[in-house]
């Protein structure tokens, strides 16, 4: 995943899809949004981690992310059309609550990522 953080910047770039909660009203599934990963480091304690969650799984409040192997925690995120931000500046205003698995999918503007948090 760190390898992808880097290689792909600043295009295509690696990037998770979320649900967008902002300005959604009424029933209905919520426009997808593309959130672009600018920096990311190995997680302080990656074992903990190791092959008990799946891929692409954020295990606590800091956007620490499950791996393969490992974990990384995101350190820059940039949402579509916004400034780029740090992970804790971006979770004070969209929290992602811990065990929401993080797709890599196609929201229709660029190629799509694999494995989570691509």
């Amino acid at each position: 995943v760190l390898r992808r953080v880097r290689a792909f910047a600043p295009r295509p770039g690696a990037f998770f899809v979320l649900p967008e909660t902002e300005g959604v009203s009424g029933p209905g599934d919520p426009a997808l949004r593309r959130v672009r990963v600018l920096d990311a480091v190995v997680a302080p304690d990656p074992a903990s981690a190791a092959g008990t969650e799946r891929p692409g799984t954020v295990l606590d409040r800091h956007l620490t992310v499950a791996c393969g192997r490992g974990a990384v925690r995101l350190l820059v995120v940039q949402r579509a059309g916004k400034a780029a931000m740090d992970a804790a500046a971006y979770l004070r205003g969209h929290p992602v609550a811990p065990g929401t698995v993080l797709d890599g999918g196609d929201v229709g503007d660029g190629p799509g990522g694999a494995d989570g948090a691509s």
